[in-house]
């Protein structure tokens, strides 16, 4: 086996789980194994309370390459994955729960995604096994973030997913941002296709999310992903737009103090007179902020030797 540059690593975020490590190592042994690939896991324990860095280390199979990697604190499911992007060797990455709720037998179908030439292979859990209060908002959370992101993706919340290496790239995983890594690699021109996986009950342990908390922060991420989609080279246009909208709106007031002085003998110095100029104020200020902004990104992109494009091949003809 190559230990120096494995084919596969697999990326197990962690945060109590013991009573389930020894299982899902197993199951990925078996789903793994008889492909024949160089591989490895990586264990990447989120500051877990229980006994899961001793189950992870107690853990012996000469057959696949495992590293332990613990986190000084609890950062959450996103920093955990972003350490386990950093951290993997192999050209392809494979994501998966540490609940056994996904199950290591779909790896080879991602796997066999991926040889027809895709960069992303997202799993779909078309039949999940949450209660029902937990699949509607996970229903209801996944339409708005495809109406929002344009990205067609039927499942953002499902962990089991397979990457090639080159479509990361320099990613930087903030926030809950590592639900939405589909939309923002099909926005870096990555192909993404989805397959329905397997979705089991939960054996041991209890969900770390908060329902209601996980869906809103998702969604606010997915508004914050098509902000960055849409104007990171050019904010100016945003805050422009901005600018012209209010500056209508104070048109539209100061228009109306005047006919309603003409025609309905009103003051002069009305509420929505003052309302009309502090409105337009407030457009300037916005205006401001966008030039300021535009300024501030040229010079980071400039200075970091920053392209507006991405490059799919070059061929000399």
């Amino acid at each position: 086996m190559n230990t120096e540059y494995p084919r596969l690593s697999i990326v197990i975020p962690i945060r109590n789980e013991a009573p389930n490590i020894p299982v899902l190592c197993k199951e990925l042994i078996q789903a793994v194994g008889p492909l024949g690939l160089d591989w490895e896991i990586l264990w990447i324990d989120d500051a877990s309370t229980d006994d899961s860095g001793e189950a992870i280390a107690g853990l012996k199979n000469n057959s696949v390459k495992m590293n332990l990697i613990r986190l000084v604190r609890n950062y959450g499911q996103a920093a955990a994955l972003a350490c386990g992007f950093e951290e993997a060797r192999g050209d392809i990455i494979i994501t998966i729960d540490g609940d056994l709720q996904n199950d290591p037998a779909d790896i080879p179908k991602l796997l066999a995604c991926l040889e027809q030439g895709f960069d992303v292979v997202c799993g779909w859990r078309e039949n999940r096994r949450d209660d029902p209060f937990r699949s509607f908002m996970s229903r209801l959370a996944n339409r708005v973030i495809r109406k929002i992101t344009d990205c067609s993706i039927n499942d953002y919340g499902c962990t089991l997913r397979a990457y090639k290496r080159a479509a990361l790239g320099g990613l930087q995983i903030m926030g809950d941002m590592h639900r939405l890594l589909p939309a923002y690699l099909a926005w870096q021109g990555a192909k993404i296709t989805e397959i329905p996986v397997h979705h089991r009950s939960r054996r041991a342990g209890k969900s770390k999310y908060s329902v209601l908390g996980r869906t809103w922060k998702v969604i606010l991420d997915a508004f914050l992903l098509k902000f960055y989609f849409s104007y990171i080279t050019r904010p100016i246009h945003f805050f422009g737009s901005v600018s012209l909208g209010i500056i209508l709106t104070a048109l539209a007031l100061e228009v109306f103090v005047i006919f309603r002085r003409i025609f309905m003998g009103g003051a002069w110095l009305s509420p929505l007179f003052f309302l009309g100029l502090f409105l337009f104020s407030g457009a300037l200020f916005f205006l401001f902020l966008g030039v300021l902004a535009d300024l501030l990104v040229r010079n980071f992109m400039l200075s970091h030797n920053m392209k507006p494009f991405h490059l799919a091949f070059k061929k000399q003809l």
